[in-house]
């Protein structure tokens, strides 16, 4: 008789655990939305990131070339230059570091 009490109660025990097909369904179109979700995310940021770089590289050559031009002086440009190559450095390295986790 014990063994039977036992037994009902891990029959209840695991019913309960059990998960109906509906919320399986429900379960799986949840993991693939946040799938497609995340694939998004990563496509936009790394065209964000992209666009950031080339933005930064067209400063840099903008710079040069009013530099070039006599339009700034040294000490200015350079300046100028070390702050757009940190910058290129930082938004390089986050789109490297990025990438890993997306």
């Amino acid at each position: 008789m014990r063994e039977e009490a036992l037994a009902n109660q891990l029959k209840n025990f695991l019913q309960k655990l059990a998960v109906s097909e509906e919320v399986v369904a429900q379960w799986k179109a949840k993991l693939c939305e946040w799938e497609g979700e995340r694939a998004t995310t990563s496509l936009t940021f790394a065209r964000t990131e992209k666009d950031e770089l080339a933005s930064i590289e067209a400063k840099l050559d903008k710079l040069v070339a009013l530099y070039l031009e006599s339009g700034i002086e040294r000490d200015r440009y350079l300046k100028m230059k070390d702050e757009l190559l940190l910058e290129k450095a930082c938004v390089a390295e986050r789109k490297q570091i990025g990438g890993r986790f997306l």
